[in-house]
């Protein structure tokens, strides 16, 4: 259990309210669980609590993800589609806003890296290639500002598997 092991949220401050990090990990735990409904309940009450907060709606985006990929199929595309451009906006307006510039890093490298899988899943390889440089230079970001948080290192090792293994089928 994340929230257990963490229960003081991060080893590093990221400057954001304690209750949405401590959201991050819960939401993580749900997923990894495959408590998928449970997860698309908490993230709705993530955003109805913190409004102006990407977090709900990039929780919302790997929910649809993790499913599609334990079904190995599209059939929450619609919602997917829908979470992303609610994380896209809201996540723009984050990185404009000074302040939080750890988390709003964070929260978006993920959501590039997240896309970038589904992209890649559905052969669109070059939304795939720059959501994934995207989300490795959030990521690099990060790690140079807090190099002990390690969610940074779980992005970027997810970036290593995707560029190799899941690439090997790739021609060019």
């Amino acid at each position: 259990n994340l929230l257990e092991q963490t229960p003081r949220g991060t080893p590093v401050s990221l400057g954001v309210d304690v209750a949405l990090e401590d959201a991050v990990r819960k939401g993580e735990d749900l997923i990894l669980n495959r408590e998928y409904d449970e997860a698309l309940l908490f993230f709705e009450d993530v955003d109805a609590n913190y409004k102006d907060s990407a977090l709900g709606a990039v929780g919302k985006v790997m929910v649809y993800q993790a499913k599609m990929l334990e079904n190995g199929d599209f059939a929450e595309e619609k919602s997917f589609d829908a979470a992303v451009k609610i994380a896209e906006k809201k996540l723009a307006k984050a990185l404009d806003d000074p302040g939080e510039e750890v988390w709003d890093r964070m929260l978006t490298g993920g959501f590039h890296g997240v896309r970038g899988m589904h992209a890649m899943r559905k052969k669109k390889y070059w939304t795939a290639i720059d959501d994934g440089w995207e989300a490795l230079s959030l990521m690099k970001w990060v790690k140079k500002k807090e190099p002990d948080l390690a969610d940074t290192y779980l992005g970027l090792g997810a970036y290593d598997y995707y560029r190799s293994a899941m690439t090997s089928n790739v021609s060019w």
